[in-house]
């Protein structure tokens, strides 16, 4: 699947019109942040459910109960987020762009994460 049939596929890029301009500048630049963006979310994801002895139904999230889960999944997430922002800067992407993809990624639940991925052949 090429990154135009992907982005057609893909009709969420639509919903948040205030990132729109940025995408329509150039759309793979920020499609690899976009992707970036949802591994990150989704590695900690699966990371906090591996971890945490809480999970919350209605956000569909893990959820620590104690301090050593929580010092443990903030331990992990830091790590991903500066893998993440190196893996981005390196590519010299703006950081307007990175920010705008992040966001997104951000409003995501995990089920709609892996769908993405699974769309973007990530997973």
């Amino acid at each position: 699947m090429t990154n135009s049939e992907k982005g057609k596929e893909c009709a969420h890029i639509n919903n948040y019109p205030n990132t729109l301009a940025i995408k329509s500048a150039d759309n793979e630049i920020y499609e690899h942040a976009l992707i970036k963006w949802l591994e990150y979310y989704y590695q900690t994801e699966v990371y906090d459910r591996r971890v945490c002895s809480g999970f919350n139904e209605k956000t569909q999230s893990a959820i620590p109960l104690n301090t050593v889960e929580h010092t443990d999944i903030n331990r992990n997430a830091k790590r991903l987020m500066n893998k993440t922002v190196i893996e981005i800067r390196d590519r010299e992407i703006d950081e307007d762009i990175w920010r705008s993809a992040r966001n997104e990624a951000a409003r995501y639940t995990h089920n709609k994460v892996e769908e993405l991925l699974k769309i973007y052949g990530v997973l």
